[in-house]
């Protein structure tokens, strides 16, 4: 499945009022990295409070599943209220190791009505593993993923 056919499948799933909100985000993660084989880790945290709560995701098991606010890329991007991609996490202060095979790391922060409700997070194996162009193509799935990032947060808190 190529990049497009991608995104427009994660599109269709997160439409499907039939599939319930977690079902609908594991859709999106699975299609997306099934796409993409250099990205070895896709997932979804929900932020409830000054946490981020791990949700729906694709790789390696990991210990971060709750990371405050301000801490590593996920949480700083959350305390800027910016996206992030960092083309060598080792370089990067305050990096939080999920997996020692990590190069890059993309984050993507998902709102609902103007409040970050979540946040998209991929690692890729390779330096410099992320285009420009995957942020911007990645951008509609977050506007979509925004009321159902946002009900299950508040379920969790």
């Amino acid at each position: 499945m190529d990049r497009d056919q991608a995104l427009n499948e994660a599109q269709t799933a997160l439409a499907n009022e039939a599939l319930d909100d977690a079902a609908a985000l594991h859709q999106v993660v699975e299609v997306l990295s099934g796409a993409h084989p250099s990205w070895s880790w896709v997932g979804v945290y929900l932020l409830v409070g000054d946490k981020l709560i791990l949700g729906p995701f694709v790789g390696p098991d990991t210990e971060h599943t709750e990371i405050p606010v301000g801490t590593g890329v996920c949480g700083q991007a959350v305390e800027s209220g910016r996206n992030m991609v960092i083309g060598d996490v080792k370089q990067y202060g305050g990096y939080l190791a999920c997996s020692p095979s990590t190069q890059s790391e993309l984050v993507l922060l998902i709102k609902d009505d103007g409040d970050i409700v979540g946040e998209l997070d991929i690692d890729s194996d390779d330096l410099d593993g992320f285009a420009p162009e995957d942020l911007d193509a990645l951008r509609p799935l977050a506007v979509l993923a925004g009321p159902r990032c946002r009900r299950l947060a508040e379920a969790l808190s």
